[in-house]
């Protein structure tokens, strides 16, 4: 089963991009942030939640559905 994202990083998704967390999905979220296309792709087979609400977050959609 792939890792969900918590509700509260959803809630707080630009204090954990800018680096206010120092947990592993908010390192995984920098991370997914810095990778060019083809890693970010990588890394959606493994993290779906993660790098779909980081795509939501950066089109300005609701990271809370």
């Amino acid at each position: 089963m792939p890792a969900k994202l918590s509700n509260f990083d959803r809630e707080n998704m630009d204090r954990l991009l800018a680096g206010d967390f120092d947990w592993f999905s908010a390192k995984l979220m920098r991370l997914i942030m810095k990778a060019d296309t083809d890693n970010k792709e990588l890394l959606r087979q493994v993290f779906p939640d993660h790098v779909q609400a980081y795509d939501d977050y950066v089109r300005g959609e609701d990271v809370n559905d």
